[in-house]
């Protein structure tokens, strides 16, 4: 049977949308595998061995940072300590970008909480602000991302949250006392309001300088991202 030009057209065009649909699945994919991979590779980078050695800085209030404050670059992560992808990026892709760039003094990186996947990512925010008050925030942090479990399914419950405060050598009374009065709450739900006013509406997103990226952009995506932007500085 031989199709006429509105059927051919029609054929063309759906089989185009296939093609296309399959590359979009076949790009996510692949995305997953290189994340996979990383973190099955790099056993080493597991969050209670990360270590930024350089220009460590905390300025409490949800924002610490990495690195020079006075560098023209700033690239600023706004996470979810639930979120699978923000843990994929703190083990796979954050660590070997900030050993590159972060003692440079040209770049600065800032990490925010944007809390919006329930109560736990909220209490979790909260803890590492808690920590923060005693000079612990980086620890916690990577902490956090080890203990990580399914949203809202008890992993950050304020009881776990105590109990990692001791594994990171924090005053337990002190941290219980920030926890259960709530010091952060309004601070950490205003992060989250600050976020979205910036256009954040999923995490982890990223901006280098005013450069917007979400997902889990590669560790080359994010060197180019930088890059340019220090090319611009020049």
């Amino acid at each position: 049977m031989v199709l006429g030009p509105p059927r051919r057209w029609l054929l063309l065009v759906t089989l185009a949308s296939a093609f296309g649909l399959m590359l979009g699945v076949a790009a996510i994919a692949l995305n997953m595998i290189s994340v996979s991979s990383h973190l099955g590779a790099r056993s080493a980078l597991s969050p209670s061995t990360i270590s930024y050695p350089v220009g460590l800085e905390s300025q409490g209030g949800g924002v610490h940072s990495i690195g020079s404050p006075n560098a023209p670059v700033v690239v600023t992560e706004w996470s979810d300590f639930q979120c699978p992808a923000c843990r994929a990026y703190a083990l796979t892709r954050d660590p070997v970008v900030v050993q590159q760039y972060a003692g440079t003094g040209q770049v600065r990186f800032v990490y925010r909480n944007y809390a919006f996947l329930g109560m736990e990512s909220i209490l979790a925010a909260e803890a590492a602000e808690c920590a923060a008050d005693q000079g612990k925030y980086w620890e916690y942090r990577s902490l956090l991302w080890e203990r990580q479990g399914g949203e809202n399914q008890g992993a950050f419950s304020s009881d776990n949250l105590k109990s990692f405060a001791a594994d990171v050598g924090l005053d337990q009374a002190k941290f219980s006392a920030c926890l259960d009065g709530g010091t952060h709450r309004a601070a950490v739900v205003a992060e989250e309001k600050e976020g979205e006013a910036l256009g954040v509406n999923a995490t982890p997103t990223i901006f280098v300088n005013d450069r917007k990226m979400q997902g889990v952009p590669s560790v080359d995506a994010m060197k180019a991202a930088i890059d340019e932007e220090l090319a611009k500085k020049r």
